[in-house]
């Protein structure tokens, strides 16, 4: 159980840390938000320079293993297209699209 301020947000950063590892495996540039607050921690591009904006929520699973609690996004994050990558509990990466 995650109990205090700062346990969240160090678990926070631990999920952006491997989100970010791992988008750079898949082939994207990362760039982070460093102002602290903002509708996306990052933004990555392709070789392409298609950019996305992403926002890394940590999840746990819910009753079966392969089911996860969907984050809730506001208005202004669904306006800007801002999509969600999970880092689950096993540690696997997954887009909101791909659960």
């Amino acid at each position: 159980m995650i109990s205090s301020w700062y346990d969240r947000h160090r678990l926070g950063a631990i999920a952006e840390a491997r989100a970010t590892a791992w988008l750079i495996e898949q082939g994207w540039r990362v760039y982070r938000c460093v102002s602290g607050q903002g509708p996306a921690d990052l933004v990555i591009s392709d070789n392409d320079g298609k950019m996305k904006m992403v926002d890394v929520k940590m999840r746990p699973f819910v009753g079966r293993k392969n089911h996860v609690a969907r984050a809730t996004i506001s208005k202004r994050q669904r306006e800007l297209g801002v999509e969600i990558l999970y880092m689950l509990h096993d540690g696997t990466i997954r887009w909101e699209a791909d659960l």
